[in-house]
């Protein structure tokens, strides 16, 4: 009997802390996958950087700034094209 008056007294509470801790929990499991997820980025990033200093990893850079370059050349002949209206396909107007 004892027991069933305590708990009635302190069993407001006792759910309120429950429920605290538990939101507690959920937040710290969530801070938890993002500490992971930030971690992972940071190793392959790393990978990323040392790979980057191996020969396959320089032809790689080179290639890649080969391609960026072609890419910027397309994108700025196109707009002079499109600017200057010449073009492949005739005169429309």
């Amino acid at each position: 009997a004892l027991e069933a008056i305590a708990s009635a007294v302190v069993g407001g509470s006792a759910g309120q802390e429950r429920q605290k801790l538990e939101g507690e929990i959920q937040a710290m499991e969530a801070f938890s996958r993002e500490l992971f997820m930030e971690l992972h980025e940071l190793v392959r990033a790393r990978i990323s950087e040392l790979q980057a200093h191996t020969v396959r990893g320089r032809i790689m850079n080179y290639l890649g700034r080969c391609c960026s370059a072609i890419c910027v050349y397309k994108i700025v002949i196109s707009a002079v094209n499109l600017l200057l209206r010449r073009g492949g396909a005739g005169n429309e107007d």
